[in-house]
């Protein structure tokens, strides 16, 4: 199995930084911190303050004590007034 989907998810995040290096740190509603490697940040135009809807997979296990999840694709959530 390429993708356990038992363990993705789908929720909103707020990108909280961007780093010097081009990857990206967010949270989530219940306060998780999600991973935005450099590629997605730098395709996707992510700067901090976005909001977008994530589609995340758990960190790899040596990072997942500070940093749970880890985008593999986000689209910018729509802006509700």
């Amino acid at each position: 199995m390429i993708f356990d989907t038992e363990s993705t998810k789908q929720v909103q995040i707020l990108v909280e930084y961007v780093t010097d290096t081009g990857s990206a740190f967010a949270v989530t509603p219940q306060g998780d911190t999600v991973f935005l490697n450099a590629r997605l940040v730098n395709r996707m135009n992510v700067e901090a303050g976005d909001v977008y809807n994530a589609f995340l997979l758990p960190n790899y296990p040596d990072k997942r004590d500070d940093t749970p999840w880890r985008a593999m694709r986000v689209e910018l959530a729509p802006v509700t007034q």
